[in-house]
């Protein structure tokens, strides 16, 4: 059975993601696709990106509305001349922008979402701006970082220069610190 922190989840009304953490991998549940990804195959929090959905639903609605607003200016047998013709057109205006503005914060409420992007081999991990983010981002960066430090071993398949700059992008990544990485660099020269 998981532990509570070995999962967590950003579902709401309008959908979202699910993180499940294990030891080597990520197994995300995305909005759109699912997919496994190990630690150490993510980028690191330079590569980051922002991103944000599509405003495409309130578009549509916008126009949607604006159509119906003219069919029924057209249909309606209403008093279209004088002083009573243009309080009907104001009373409809009223009512048509309230109900315009009334849709499209709603349709934006239920649909807008802000993204951090994580960039990984198997798709992009989207993380929603929302108060779970900055513990989720924490723990994905916190579990690269250990995948990454168990890669700071010694490898006989590598060439020395290979291990050379393996240990030197580990440091730069922050995997491991200055002191690790020179005690690990004489060793290999060793």
């Amino acid at each position: 059975m998981r532990d509570e922190e070995d999962f967590m989840s950003q579902r709401s009304l309008a959908g979202g993601p699910v993180f499940h953490f294990h030891d080597r991998y990520l197994e995300y549940c995305g909005i759109d696709r699912d997919f496994k990804v190990k630690y150490q195959d993510m980028v690191g929090p330079s590569q980051y990106r922002r991103s944000r959905s599509s405003n495409l639903p309130n578009k549509l609605a916008f126009f949607y509305l604006i159509l119906f607003a003219l069919v029924m200016v057209y249909r309606d047998p209403g008093p279209h001349y004088g002083p009573e013709g243009w309080h009907w057109l104001l009373r409809s205006a009223g009512v048509f922008f309230a109900v315009l503005v009334a849709v499209g914060v709603l349709l934006h409420y239920l649909t807008h979402r802000e993204y951090t992007v994580v960039p990984c081999r198997s798709g992009n991990v989207l993380i929603v701006r929302d108060k779970r983010h900055d513990a989720i981002v924490q723990r994905l960066q916190a579990e690269r970082l250990k995948a990454l430090r168990l890669l700071s071993a010694p490898d006989p398949a590598n060439s020395p220069e290979g291990e050379a700059a393996k240990l030197k992008w580990l440091r730069e990544e922050g995997a491991i610190s200055e002191d690790e990485y020179q005690h690990l660099h004489a060793q290999e020269a060793a």
